[in-house]
């Protein structure tokens, strides 16, 4: 996303330290929030919405580093709405290194199997995206996140609502969960002699869908 901003080399350094320090002021809360609950239960809790101040805090305490790494630490769980914490911060007052990690985030944390919540499908975590463009993510930042990230990365292994099995070889990126598949498992679980490829885009295959990810 960060290249597609037109982000500079420095710019993007920043944007990574920045996204991987995001929670680092999570050492500073009581192991149990983090632990025992879901990240919808989490966010309800002062005590947990206090990690953001305890991240920037320890970085700066640190020498030499970027503000803009700070400053996306502190804001990260802001929103373009003002509905985020703590600062209650809208729009372009929000950090666009914290405004990308808050699209990030939410879709990786969409995709990811919690306590009380299985994952959601790529497709439907990018929807999820797409519908609070906005409200709750800065809206040109979404359409870049939309055109440019590949919901069904190469290579992993899926299975169709035909009941056949493949493997995405193009993630054709645009197009929300309409990969090209190399089919090579039929719909008995036997392996094909002959796979052949799949295009999800094509109106033809349009009632062809990816039902289970099988190795993400």
């Amino acid at each position: 996303m960060g290249k597609k901003a037109g982000f500079n080399k420095n710019d993007l350094n920043a944007l990574g330290f920045a996204a991987l320090l995001q929670n680092i002021g999570y050492v500073c809360i009581p192991q149990g929030i983090l632990s025992n609950l879901d990240p919808e239960e989490q966010n309800a809790l002062p005590e947990f919405r206090e990690h953001v101040d305890f991240g920037a805090q320890i970085l700066q305490r640190q020498r030499d580093i970027d503000a803009r790494i700070v400053k996306a630490v502190l804001q990260h769980h802001e929103r373009w709405d003002g509905t985020g914490y703590n600062q209650k911060l809208k729009g372009e007052d929000i950090s666009v290194f914290a405004r990308i990690i808050a699209i990030a985030g939410t879709y990786h944390s969409l995709v990811s199997k919690h306590r009380n919540q299985q994952p959601f499908t790529p497709p439907e975590a990018a929807e999820y995206i797409s519908a609070y463009s906005g409200e709750l993510f800065d809206p040109e930042l979404v359409q870049i996140f939309m055109r440019n990230v590949p919901f069904y990365p190469k290579g992993i292994s899926v299975k169709l609502n035909t009941g056949e099995i493949g493997v995405v070889t193009d993630s054709n990126i645009g197009y929300i969960g309409r990969t090209q598949v190399r089919v090579c498992y039929g719909r008995d679980n036997v392996e094909l002699k002959r796979p052949y490829d799949l295009d999800l885009s094509k109106p033809e295959n349009q009632s062809i869908t990816i039902t289970q990810i099988l190795d993400y």
